[in-house]
């Protein structure tokens, strides 16, 4: 039999995965920790070291949860609708086993079950993406909003040239080949937001 806790704040997914797992033709004993109902609850009050798999959507804000399934050493795994590239990238720096999106089908979903069970790390490749030091991030935030170089520089206290090869190490990295495509990309990839 094998243990699963589910942490959501959705009632109506984590409801429904609990069916689906408990009527498969593997055994599974399933929990629930809702986020917003269980309030009164801390998620300490569960004892994650004896659930084979945590399910958990990707939290937007802020990562001590994940940082304690990690501590924990819980193999989790990721159910989310927030499916950026970097976001991937964090889980795995997280210590997350895999990174599903919420809309995956129950086969599958059991696949992955049983591949982390047995210890794999399951991550889709195709969103495998170069970090970006926190520098790097900064002036794709500035370039988001101040369009002049000069500024951008000046604000920074670098030269133009450190600016522009900054520019290029990010350009590299998003593959990229202009500012705007590299804005664009890096909206996608979630490292700015443009309005």
């Amino acid at each position: 039999m094998m243990k699963v806790l589910l942490i959501d704040e959705d009632e109506f997914f984590t409801a429904n995965l609990k069916y689906l797992l408990e009527r498969s033709h593997n055994e599974y004993e399933v929990k629930i920790f809702n986020i917003i109902n269980d309030f009164n609850k801390d998620i300490n009050d569960f004892d994650i070291i004896i659930f084979d798999i945590v399910f958990c959507d990707f939290p937007l804000k802020g990562f001590n949860l994940l940082k304690k399934l990690a501590h924990l050493k819980a193999k989790t795994i990721i159910l989310t609708k927030n499916n950026l590239p970097i976001y991937h990238v964090v889980a795995r720096d997280l210590g997350v086993s895999a990174f599903l999106p919420k809309n995956i089908d129950f086969a599958s979903l059991e696949y992955v079950i049983g591949e982390v069970a047995k210890g794999k790390i399951l991550f889709d490749e195709t969103c495998h993406i170069s970090e970006l030091t926190k520098r790097e991030k900064e002036i794709l935030y500035l370039l988001s909003k101040i369009k002049k170089r000069k500024e951008i520089s000046d604000l920074l206290n670098i030269s133009e040239r450190t600016l522009n090869n900054h520019l290029q190490k990010i350009f590299e990295k998003l593959q990229t080949k202009s500012v705007a495509e590299t804005l664009i990309k890096a909206q996608k990839l979630g490292y700015v937001l443009l309005k």
